[in-house]
C-alpha cells in the first residue's frame, strides 16, 4: 500500500474510533447514572468499548485501504472498467466516482488511438516533415526525412543539416510570430535540385511553441522546366536557320541573279532543300505532340511485325538505293502478332533503318532482326523474365561513343551535329522511337562500339 493510502487509512482510524468508542460508552452511562453499575464496571466497559471501537476502525479501515488504492490507480490511468474492490463501501460509492473512471479510461484510449493514428499518418507521408522546437533543434522527423538526410534527426541542431536562410527566416517567424509560410530554395552545393517548404506554427508539449516544415522536391519540375526551355530554344534555331537561308536566297534571286538561269537553279535547289528540311522538322514536332497526347492510351490493335517490317523497309527503298544500302531482314518463323499501333510501329522501324542506312559505312549492309524471347533478358529492362518480341535494327558505321548513349534519345540531342545536318536529320528520330516505345509498353536499348557499329533493339511485350 502507498503511503498515500496508509496515511488516509490512519486519519481515517483516528476519526472512527472516538465514533465508535462513544457508542460503546453511552450504554455505560446510562446503567451508571441509574445505579446499575459501580465505578469499577464502569471503567472496565469503558476499555471494553474503546477496545471494541478500534477493532470495528480497523475492520474499515481493511476496506478503505483497497478503495482509496483503487481510486489511485484510476487517476493514475491503471485501472480497468470495473476492477472495483468488493467491499462493503463500494456499494456506497458516489455513481459519479464510478462514471468518471469509465470516462477517463475511454478518454485514454481514445487519446491513445488518435496519437497512434496521426504517427502512423505522418510516417506514411514520402516527403519530409519535422517538428523544430524554438531553441532551433529537431523534435520529431518521419521516417522520410531521415532516409532523405540519411541520419537520425530527433535532438539534432537544424543548421546542422540545412542552413538555408530563407527557412530559418520563416521558422522564426513562425516561431515568435505565429506566421505561416512557403520557401523554395536550392541547398547550397547541389544547385540543380529544388525544394518547397511549407513552414507552419504549432504548440508541443507544455505550449511551447514550434515549427513543422514540409518538405518536397521539385527537382524533376525544375528539369522539365529547363526541358521545355531548351526545346524552345531548339526549335526555334532548327527552324530560323533554314528560314534564314531561304529569305538569304529570295534577296539573291530578286536582286543579283535576277537574270542568271544557271545561278537561279542552284539556288532552288537548295531553297527546296532548306525547305524539305523545314518540312521533315515540322513533321516530327507534330509526331512528337501526338505522340505525348496519346502517351495514357495503350494500343489495342493486333500487329503482324513480319509484314510491318517489310512494308517499311519497301516504303525507304528510293532513300536505300541513294545511299547504297542493302538491307537483310532475317525473321524468326511462327512469330505471335503483338499489341500495337500499326502505323507508329511502322514510323518506329522506318527511323530506325534509316538513321542505320545514314550512319552506317558506305556499301555495307543494315540487317534487321525479328526473334521471340522467352523470357526476356536483362537487356529488356522492364521486361525482363516476360515474354516479349525483340526488333533489332543492326548497322557497320562507326559507332557511338560511350558518353553519347544516355543522352540519344534527347530531343535535339546529336552525337554528330555537322553529319546529322549534313545526313537531313532532324535531330528528334530517336526521340519518337522513344515515345512510340513508351506507349507500347516496351523498352529501347542502344549497344554501341566505336569502329564496330551500333545495335538499336526495341523489345515489345507479347500476352
Amino acid at each position: 500500500m502507498s503511503t498515500a493510502t496508509t496515511a488516509a487509512g490512519l486519519r481515517a482510524i483516528g476519526r472512527e474510533a472516538p465514533i465508535w468508542s462513544l457508542a460503546g460508552w453511552l450504554p455505560l452511562c446510562l446503567l451508571w447514572a441509574t445505579g446499575h453499575l459501580d465505578w469499577a464496571g464502569l471503567l472496565l466497559g469503558a476499555v471494553v468499548a474503546f477496545l471494541a471501537g478500534g477493532l470495528l476502525a480497523l475492520w474499515r479501515i481493511r476496506e478503505l485501504g483497497p478503495l482509496l488504492a483503487w481510486v489511485e490507480r484510476v487517476r493514475d490511468g491503471q485501472s480497468a472498467p470495473g476492477a472495483v474492490p468488493d467491499s462493503f463501501l463500494y456499494g456506497r460509492l458516489p455513481p459519479a466516482l464510478l462514471a468518471v473512471e469509465r470516462e477517463t479510461q475511454a478518454l485514454r484510449q481514445q487519446i491513445a488511438s488518435s496519437d497512434e493514428l496521426l504517427r502512423a499518418i505522418v510516417d506514411a507521408v514520402p516527403d519530409p516533415m519535422l517538428v523544430v522546437s524554438a531553441r532551433g533543434h529537431v523534435r520529431l522527423a518521419n521516417p522520410a526525412a531521415e532516409q532523405h538526410f540519411a541520419q537520425k534527426l530527433p535532438g539534432q541542431p537544424l543548421g546542422r543539416f540545412l542552413r538555408d536562410p530563407g527557412i530559418l527566416a520563416a521558422i522564426d517567424s513562425a516561431i515568435l510570430g505565429d506566421v505561416s509560410s512557403m520557401v523554395t530554395f536550392s541547398p547550397l552545393l547541389e544547385r540543380m535540385r529544388r525544394y518547397t517548404c511549407r513552414v507552419q506554427p504549432v504548440k508541443i508539449a507544455g505550449g511551447e511553441p514550434a515549427a513543422v516544415l514540409c518538405l518536397r522536391e521539385t527537382s524533376e519540375q525544375l528539369a522539365i522546366e529547363r526541358m521545355r526551355s531548351d526545346f524552345i530554344a531548339n526549335a526555334s534555331h532548327e527552324l530560323r536557320t533554314p528560314l534564314t537561308a531561304l529569305l538569304g536566297f529570295v534577296e539573291t534571286l530578286k536582286g543579283p541573279a535576277k537574270d542568271d538561269p544557271a545561278a537561279q537553279a542552284m539556288f532552288l535547289d537548295i531553297m527546296a532543300a532548306e525547305a524539305g528540311r523545314m518540312t521533315r522538322l515540322i513533321d516530327d514536332l507534330l509526331s512528337l505532340s501526338r505522340l505525348e497526347a496519346e502517351s495514357s492510351r495503350p494500343p489495342t490493335d493486333e500487329v503482324e511485325l513480319n509484314e510491318l517490317i517489310v512494308a517499311a523497309v519497301n516504303g525507304l527503298e528510293p532513300q536505300l538505293q541513294k545511299n547504297g544500302t542493302a538491307v537483310e531482314i532475317v525473321i524468326e518463323d511462327g512469330l505471335p502478332p503483338v499489341c500495337g499501333d500499326y502505323d507508329q510501329l511502322q514510323q518506329l522501324v522506318t527511323n530506325l533503318v534509316d538513321n542505320a542506312s545514314k550512319y552506317g559505312r558506305p556499301g555495307t549492309p543494315v540487317r534487321v532482326e525479328l526473334r521471340r524471347l522467352d523470357p526476356a533478358g536483362p537487356e529488356a529492362g522492364p521486361l525482363a523474365g516476360r515474354p516479349a518480341v525483340q526488333l533489332a535494327v543492326v548497322d557497320q558505321g562507326e559507332g557511338i561513343a560511350p558518353e553519347h548513349l544516355p543522352r540519344l534519345t534527347e530531343r535535339f540531342y546529336r552525337a554528330d551535329k555537322g553529319r546529322s545536318r549534313r545526313a537531313g536529320g532532324t535531330g528528334l528520330g530517336l526521340a519518337i522511337c522513344k515515345h512510340i516505345v513508351r506507349r507500347h509498353g516496351g523498352h529501347l536499348s542502344v549497344a554501341s562500339r566505336l569502329g564496330e557499329g551500333s545495335r538499336f533493339s526495341v523489345f515489345l511485350p507479347l500476352p
